[in-house]
């Protein structure tokens, strides 16, 4: 057991158990206790009985172990705490923190971050907020993972100008930013309208030492062609190619759609069919859209095409499609093309 520990291979339940099990049936009941009182002040039982949802008897044993002089490692709290909040157990979570505090053990920012992002994701952001505070005095500061998870939150909770002012925070308190994190704030400012503020933060990530990925660039493209700005999706799309990021299937989704808008339905069936070539294979939005865009103008012989190549691509057409093709035929009424392009999207799907 000795070597096993030296060589950082750590015991688990089964070797405990073997060990107690081979001691015990060759009566070494000393040896079986000093094993299981090494289970114990190893924290190793506490960390068993919460993964065993056991939270009760693991509370027990915690503080039996204080009482004693035993003193659970950060490991053993961090697992217990983790544990209990899975299991929607807030009170006795923050308890367990409380003691950790006043065993003398000190926090680490895998403690903070997880009972940060729970009370976020519970709504509860005055307290994450706090606890945020709270880090730097306990001479733990918050990490980029920390601050993404608050970020993240306050945004799923609606609430977005808090979101930024906690990102300012962060970068005052010289937290470096990942690429992450400006994704999160990047997608919420493309979709509420605010491109030109997504436009500053996509200029502040090279300063930032940020390189800007698939997702940067396709939320910036969606949010102006959202805003009809239409030449500066060109741009980025350039710019993307020119800095070494690969366009994905949503990449030139978005470009087909930039194009359609345009009028430039033409460019938009060539952007379609190159998508192959550039090692993107079209989804069941591309068609989807390419098709919508067909229909809305009249091109139902286009309309067929793209029906073909949805089939041998292996897409089939879903409720979207349907939609897209019942509402033409009850505005513009049941032509033999329509009612031939509906019973093929029929028999495919």
């Amino acid at each position: 057991m000795m070597n096993c520990c030296k060589e950082s291979c750590l015991p688990n339940t089964v070797t405990y158990n073997v060990m107690v099990l081979g001691l015990l049936r060759v009566d070494k009941w000393d040896d079986a206790l000093v094993m299981i009182s090494s289970m114990i002040e190893s924290g190793f039982m506490i960390d068993f009985l919460a993964k065993e949802g056991n939270f009760e008897e693991a509370s027990k044993l915690l503080e039996n172990m204080s009482a004693h002089g035993l003193k659970p490692d950060i490991v053993t709290f961090n697992s217990f705490i983790s544990g209990l909040l899975k299991s929607d157990l807030e009170t006795l979570a923050l308890q367990v923190f409380t003691q950790l505090s006043q065993s003398g053990c000190r926090p680490t920012i895998a403690t903070f971050t997880m009972l940060i992002d729970w009370l976020a994701k519970k709504g509860k952001i005055k307290e994450a907020l706090s606890m945020l505070e709270n880090m730097s005095s306990l001479q733990c500061e918050p990490n980029v993972t920390t601050y993404n998870s608050i970020i993240s939150n306050l945004i799923k909770l609606d609430k977005g100008d808090m979101a930024l002012s906690t990102f300012l925070k962060m970068i005052e308190h010289k937290c470096r930013p990942c690429t992450g994190t400006f994704n999160i704030l990047i997608i919420w400012l493309a979709k509420i309208g605010k491109i030109e503020d997504a436009l500053e933060l996509f200029d502040l990530m090279p300063a930032m030492k940020c390189r800007r990925d698939a997702v940067t660039y396709n939320s910036i493209m969606s949010g102006l062609v959202r805003n009809k700005k239409y030449d500066e999706v060109s741009s980025t799309f350039a710019l993307m190619q020119n800095q070494g990021c690969r366009p994905t299937t949503v990449t030139f989704n978005i470009l087909m759609d930039c194009l359609a808008k345009q009028g430039k339905i033409d460019d938009a069936l060539g952007v379609l069919e190159e998508m192959g070539s550039k090692g993107c294979k079209p989804d069941l939005h591309s068609y989807n859209s390419m098709f919508a865009h067909l229909i809305r103008i009249g091109r139902l012989d286009d309309a067929f095409s793209v029906m073909s190549c949805m089939k041998e691509s292996g897409c089939k057409p879903d409720k979207v499609t349907r939609t897209i093709l019942m509402n033409h035929i009850s505005k513009t009424g049941k032509s033999e093309k329509a009612l031939s392009l509906l019973e093929n999207v029929l028999v495919m799907g």
